[in-house]
């Protein structure tokens, strides 16, 4: 009984007071934890419904920002550009006197008609100066000699002849008013058609799929000849190399990280480079491990994810790295 005694008085305590200095030391030593390289990924797509006719790309090659990489067409827009050549052949402006002839027309119709209207009035201008000087023999004579005289006839013949003869100029000129609103329509439509078929080729234009920077083609989603729905993906796109690191660090570990502190990123199996890299965002909640970080893959872990931006470097896309935040700089 003394010899349990003793144990539970004196080596016990001790015992329990290593295993906890130790258990202390192991939170606070744990320096390394694991993430994975991630370039950044882009899905290329459209915002019309196309049919692929050329693939000029090939899965994991590297390419230059502006590289053709796939030309599509755009059925709806071909038939809208062959509906607009069949209405511009409606509109058959050649047949229509253009605006330069029309004016010329008009004009040279006001003065004609200016003309002869001058004309008629010089000449009942002079017949009612006879019927006025026959008016003034028969008021001398005390007799009616102009009833009988043939003036009051020409002059209501003139007269007639001038509403006739403006009424004629009138409606030749506004027939030719006519024409000109018609060239000018057809004119208008002309432009308007000619404007929508230069917008419809230039949108077409758009549709030849270009890298829109350097980087790697990841996976080609479609094939020549297939007609794809507007937004699905054409070409996964990827960056030359990854530029943030996704790691993991356990809850039970107590690890000080903040945004901005600079630590240093190894890879775990295939090369031995370390690179820089700066903390971007600590996440705010805890989440499971992914397996592949695990040492026991069976054994659920969880914890803090940590966001480090890379600038230039040689990890491979879902490469994994270690992280060491004992070598951070400030």
């Amino acid at each position: 009984m003394k010899k349990w005694n003793l144990f539970y008085f004196g080596v016990l305590p001790f015992l329990i007071f290593i295993l906890y200095k130790l258990n202390e030391w192991a939170v606070v030593s744990h320096t390394e934890f694991f993430g994975e390289a991630e370039a950044k990924q882009v899905e290329i797509n459209l915002n019309q419904d196309v049919m692929v006719t050329h693939i000029l790309a090939e899965r994991g090659t590297q390419v230059k920002k502006g590289t053709l990489l796939m030309k599509v067409q755009n059925l709806e827009l071909d038939e809208n550009i062959n509906q607009i050549n069949l209405d511009l052949q409606g509109v058959d402006t050649e047949k229509v006197l253009n605006k330069a002839e029309v004016q010329a027309r008009i004009l040279e119709l006001d003065q004609k008609k200016i003309s002869v209207l001058a004309e008629l009035t010089t000449k009942y201008k002079e017949i009612q100066s006879e019927a006025d000087f026959y008016k003034t023999l028969a008021t001398a004579a005390k007799g009616d000699i102009v009833q009988s005289h043939p003036s009051k006839v020409l002059l209501a013949a003139i007269q007639e002849e001038m509403k006739t003869a403006e009424k004629e100029f009138d409606d030749q000129i506004s027939h030719y008013k006519n024409m000109m609103s018609q060239v000018q329509n057809a004119n208008w439509k002309n432009e308007q058609l000619q404007q929508k078929k230069r917008f419809y080729q230039k949108n077409k234009e758009v549709f030849d799929v270009l890298a829109p920077h350097d980087g790697t083609i990841g996976n080609i989603n479609v094939r020549v000849g297939e007609y794809t729905k507007a937004y699905n993906s054409l070409i996964t796109f990827m960056e030359p190399n990854p530029t943030l690191i996704k790691a993991y660090i356990q809850e039970k570990y107590n690890v000080k990280l903040h945004v901005g502190d600079t630590v240093a990123v190894k890879p775990v199996y295939i090369g031995d480079r370390q690179y820089q890299g700066v903390i971007a965002a600590i996440g705010h909640r805890v989440v499971e491990i992914p397996e592949k970080f695990r040492k026991v893959p069976s054994i659920k872990l969880y914890g803090i994810e940590i966001f480090i931006k890379m600038e230039a470097n040689g990890f491979f896309q879902n490469q994994i790295v270690r992280v060491h935040p004992w070598e951070s700089e400030k």
